[in-house]
């Protein structure tokens, strides 16, 4: 394995990449949504933003203009010109007019590195004010702007019509903050989650939430009031959970996920290639909406599990085949990976 990487980071981030496309195999290929890929969806897009919050903070003094406009040079090349090609691509390939397309659903699909892309630009702006003035400005900046982002996104966005992608922004900003504070403090931090009674308890909440979550799906109207206050419990609280849960497992078994044994390094490499997976595995999915009513009528939802994460390892494998032959050249290896020149 990369020497210098955290090898149990790399690893929670190939599987939460697999379950993305497991969920788009299921939405997209089946055409389906069931208690068990919704319920996923509470923590596995939050545990991305998470991971890029946390790998994001550096402890560094130097916030001067130079090393600010640097950094924002570098997100932008690894995170809006990829996105941008490959929605232009997707639409052309499904002939369609690319800004018709962008005025109709904005970037669609590709949405993910280009909200990420504005986490970071909140994110620098704010450590540059802080070095400015006072460190604590960037730590309540970014907890205020999180805090507004979960209200907007509550009371105020209007879904569908965000082309600049302000919803998911203010939906994600919580957990990205998350991140950066818990590599901030480290230490404190990686403590409790080798600690055996905050993994117990945290795994408890999690199970408890994962079964609220199975008795809310049929018994709660998301639009009541109930309804309101349950799924903003969810996507906050229930989220964070979920996030936890998945660290400190990953980081309990960090001398498994450091081995050089074939699952370690498969979920390793998965997780190091996870803006290639994102960006090219819309272009592999198969259209099994045909299945949609066998699924429907005979499926039980672990039979529907096992066979989306199947289709879901072929479309990663097929991805990564296709990232290996981009990744050819260096230029466009750069350019729509962001992978450093010659490497």
């Amino acid at each position: 394995m990369k020497e210098g990487r955290i090898h149990y980071i790399d690893a929670l981030r190939g599987m939460t990449m697999l379950l993305v496309v497991y969920a788009h195999v299921m939405h997209f290929s089946l055409g389906m949504r069931d208690v068990l890929s919704m319920f996923f969806t509470v923590f596995r897009m939050p545990t991305f933003f998470f991971i890029s919050g946390y790998i994001a903070y550096k402890a560094v003094s130097c916030w001067d203009g130079s090393f600010y406009w640097n950094r924002m040079k570098k997100k932008a090349i690894v995170q809006i010109v990829p996105a941008v090609f490959f929605f232009i691509l997707f639409a052309l390939i499904h002939g369609k007019n690319p800004l018709a397309e962008f005025a109709s659903v904005g970037f669609g699909r590709f949405w993910f590195t280009i909200a990420l892309f504005e986490m970071f630009c909140i994110y620098f702006t704010l450590s540059r004010l802080g070095k400015m003035t006072h460190e604590k400005v960037c730590d309540y900046g970014l907890v205020l702007v999180a805090v507004l982002g979960v209200v907007y996104y509550r009371f105020f966005c209007i879904w569908g019509e965000d082309k600049f992608l302000l919803y998911q922004v203010a939906d994600y900003f919580q957990f990205f903050v998350l991140g950066v504070m818990c590599r901030k403090y480290n230490a404190r931090f990686l403590a409790a989650m080798s600690s055996d009674k905050v993994r117990v308890l945290v795994w408890a909440l999690f199970v408890l939430m994962a079964a609220v979550f199975y008795y809310a799906w049929s018994h709660i109207d998301r639009l009541s009031l109930v309804g309101q206050v349950y799924h903003l419990l969810l996507v906050t609280v229930g989220a964070a959970v979920g996030v936890l849960a998945l660290f400190s497992f990953f980081k309990w078994r960090e001398r498994y996920f450091a081995k050089e044994s074939v699952i370690p390094r498969v979920f390793s490499f998965v997780g190091r290639r996870t803006l290639d997976i994102y960006l090219l595995h819309y272009f592999f999915l198969p259209d099994f909406t045909s299945l949609k009513p066998w699924f429907e009528a005979h499926g039980h939802v672990v039979l529907t599990f096992i066979f989306c994460v199947a289709v879901a390892v072929v479309v990663t494998g097929v991805a990564l085949g296709a990232s290996w032959v981009i990744r050819r050249s260096d230029f466009l290896g750069h350019y729509l990976f962001g992978a450093k020149r010659g490497q």
